[in-house]
């Protein structure tokens, strides 16, 4: 995890990656520092992607950890399948 690197007052550093097929990787597109991990936290996060990605942010598919507050919040912005 990196909840023992990330500067007070943050709480984690949450990491969006993307799969770049031609590759056979995933690169990191953003880094976020947040102060809780709540399900509104985890919405503003991929809310404001969304809008800087300029509505262009459309996964074919979610991959996270069992956070049950970034699960909720991915299922509410990205309602197509989730993994």
């Amino acid at each position: 995890g990196t909840f023992s690197v990330v500067p007070k007052p943050f709480k984690q550093c949450l990491i969006v990656m993307a799969f770049e097929p031609t590759v056979n990787l995933y690169v990191p597109i953003c880094y976020v520092l947040v102060q809780d991990k709540s399900q509104d936290m985890y919405w503003r996060v991929l809310n404001e992607l969304i809008i800087l990605s300029s509505r262009k942010l459309v996964p074919g598919n979610v991959t996270y950890d069992i956070e049950v507050a970034l699960i909720n919040a991915a299922l509410e912005q990205f309602p197509a399948p989730i993994s």
